[in-house]
C-alpha cells in the first residue's frame, strides 16, 4: 500500500476581497476642513461641523478624527462671527467719522 498525500491546499483567490479596516473617510474630512476653516472662513466650518456629526453616527470607530473636526468647527465658526462682528463696527465707526467730518463744513 502506497500513501498518497492528499492535496488540502487552499489555493488563495486573487480576487477575494481583503478584510480592511472600517472606512473613516467623513471623519478625516471633518478635521480637515475643520483645521483649515481658520483661514477658509464660515461655510468651511459648518461643513466641517456637519460631517463631524455624521461621522459621529457613521464612524464611531474613527472619534479622534470626527471629534477633531466637530470642535474645530465649532471653534472656526466663533472665530468668524467674531471677525465678521468686528468688521461691522470698523466699517460703523470708519462711516461716522465720515459723516461727521462732512458736516463739519
Amino acid at each position: 500500500m502506497t500513501d498518497t498525500p492528499t492535496q488540502t491546499t487552499e489555493s488563495a483567490d486573487p480576487y477575494a476581497s481583503v478584510s480592511s479596516q472600517p472606512s473613516q473617510t467623513l471623519s478625516i474630512v471633518s478635521m480637515a476642513l475643520g483645521l483649515s476653516g481658520f483661514f477658509l472662513g464660515i461655510f468651511v466650518s459648518i461643513a466641517a461641523v456637519v460631517l463631524g456629526h455624521l461621522a459621529q453616527k457613521r464612524e464611531p470607530q474613527a472619534k479622534a478624527f470626527w471629534l477633531t473636526g466637530i470642535i474645530a468647527g465649532y471653534v472656526g465658526i466663533g472665530f468668524s462671527l467674531v471677525v465678521i462682528v468686528l468688521s461691522l463696527v470698523y466699517v460703523a465707526f470708519i462711516l461716522l467719522f465720515v459723516g461727521i467730518a462732512a458736516t463739519y463744513n
